[in-house]
This record gives structure tokens, C-alpha cells and sequence, in this order.
């Protein structure tokens, strides 16, 4: 196989990218699965045109329909349709109160400044920003469980949501890794093997 079909130009407004070569070779053939996402249709019609799979936070079963609909529509294969989704946020705790509170106000900043973005940019008619945790807490975005609670959840979830990956968000910005180091433990302890 030649060295060249390795190399790859690529080029944006604010960088070019020439005779770059990607290493190591791909295990999968033709290549690994391209996985797209995003909050709007046109990002589910990207994934649907050029990649292997969608993922978008927090989707619903209309979502997915509408992906398999796209995909049906694009003469695309739907006997193994790559949909990935979860809460948006949901941490493990095993003191949900102190680690809402420690986690909120980063996600606040995080759920405002996606509103504006998206409004900025058409998608969201009435934006609805999170002025306070109570807000916050009462939208429902950021979920935070014992164990039990997080299980209770995601069986509910992947029961409405054919999801074949689930995932969410687990380190709200601006906090350290090691903040959220605890919570993942216990999420991959006491969770995960409950859906084995």
C-alpha cells in the first residue's frame, strides 16, 4: 500500500493542514465509525449524509425517529442504527445535595451560554436562560443520584430511548478532572454493573 494514501490535506479559515499522515492504520474496515452530533436538524442531517452514527445529549424517542426517518429517507441502512444519547448531566453521589450545589453554578454557565449560542444562531425562538440553581433545579438538566436513584433513571431512559450507546456529561466546566473522579468511580462500580 502506498505511503500517500495515508496523507492528508485539510484546510479551514484559521489553519492549514498539508501532507499530515495519520497513524496507526485503522483496525476497522473501511474505516472507524464516524460518529456526528449536535442540537439541531441540520446536525442530524450531517450525521445522517456523512457519518456511521448520532449522538445528541438528552434526546427523547422523537429524536430517534426522526434519525431513522432521515436515514430512510437517504436510502441509508437501519438494521443497525448507531444512536447515542443519555441525560445531558447526571452525576453519582452519594450526598446529592452538596454535590448539586458544587456543580451547579459551572453548569449554569455552561446551559446559559449554550441558549445564547443557539439563539444567536436561530435555533432557539424563546430562549429560556437559568437565572439560579433553583432554575436550574427545576428544569431538570442537572441530575444528581445515589446509585439507585441514577440506575432507577437510566433503566427508565434506555426503556423510552433506543439508545445503543448511553452516555452524559460527568465534569461540569471549570471544575478540576479529580472533582469529578469520585462520582465516576461510583458510577462505574455501582451502575455499570447493573446493566451487565
Amino acid at each position: 500500500m502506498s505511503d500517500d494514501r495515508h496523507r492528508l490535506r485539510f484546510g479551514l479559515w484559521y489553519f492549514d493542514l498539508n501532507e499530515v499522515k495519520i497513524t496507526p492504520a485503522p483496525i476497522q474496515r473501511p474505516h472507524p465509525p464516524i460518529w456526528l452530533g449536535g442540537f439541531t436538524p441540520a446536525a442530524l442531517r450531517r450525521a445522517v449524509r456523512y457519518g456511521d452514527g448520532f449522538s445528541v445529549p438528552d434526546a427523547n424517542r422523537d429524536v430517534y425517529d426522526r434519525y431513522v426517518a432521515e436515514l430512510t429517507k437517504e436510502h441509508r441502512p437501519t438494521d443497525n442504527v448507531r444512536f447515542a444519547s443519555g441525560f445531558q448531566w447526571l452525576i453519582v453521589s452519594n450526598d446529592p445535595e452538596a454535590t448539586f450545589n458544587e456543580a451547579a453554578d459551572p453548569i449554569l454557565y455552561q446551559a446559559n451560554n449554550y441558549t445564547a449560542w443557539l439563539s444567536r444562531a436561530g435555533h432557539v425562538s424563546e430562549p429560556v436562560y437559568l437565572r439560579d440553581r433553583e432554575r436550574l433545579r427545576q428544569s431538570g438538566l442537572l441530575k444528581v443520584g445515589e446509585p439507585d436513584t441514577a440506575i432507577t433513571m437510566s433503566r427508565e431512559y434506555i426503556r423510552n430511548v433506543p439508545v445503543t450507546h448511553y452516555y452524559s456529561w460527568t465534569l461540569p466546566p471549570g471544575l478540576p478532572p479529580r472533582w469529578a473522579q469520585p462520582h465516576l468511580e461510583l458510577f462505574a462500580s455501582k451502575v455499570i454493573p447493573a446493566f451487565r
